[in-house]
C-alpha cells in the first residue's frame, strides 16, 4: 500500500519538479507542474536577484481552478522563462 506521501504526488514516471523534496501535502500534488516550483526560501530569492529577474508568487490553493490551469497552459512557459517562482506552503 502506499504511503500518504506516494498517494499525493503525481503518478510514476511523470517528470517532477523541486517540490517533490518538500514535506508539505500542499506542495506535493504540485511535484508534476511543468514551472519548477520554488519554496518560499531565501534560494528562490538569491536566484532571482543573481539572475535579474522578478518574482512571481502564487498564492492560490489545490482546489483554485487557475491556478491548474497556469501549471498547464503558456503563462507557465512565459513565467518559467521570465521569473522564478514561489510556491508558498498552506502549512508554514
Amino acid at each position: 500500500m502506499p504511503s500518504r506521501r506516494e498517494s499525493i504526488l503525481p503518478p510514476p514516471g511523470q517528470p517532477l519538479n523541486r517540490l517533490q523534496f518538500e514535506a508539505s501535502p500542499y506542495f506535493l500534488p504540485h511535484a508534476g507542474n511543468p514551472i519548477d516550483w520554488y519554496p518560499w526560501s531565501e534560494e528562490a530569492f538569491r536566484k532571482a536577484r543573481s539572475e535579474d529577474k522578478p518574482t512571481f508568487l502564487s498564492i492560490g490553493y489545490s482546489t483554485c481552478h487557475w491556478c491548474h490551469v497556469m501549471a498547464h497552459e503558456v503563462v507557465a512557459v512565459l513565467l518559467r522563462v521570465t521569473t522564478e517562482i514561489l510556491k508558498p506552503s498552506m502549512d508554514s
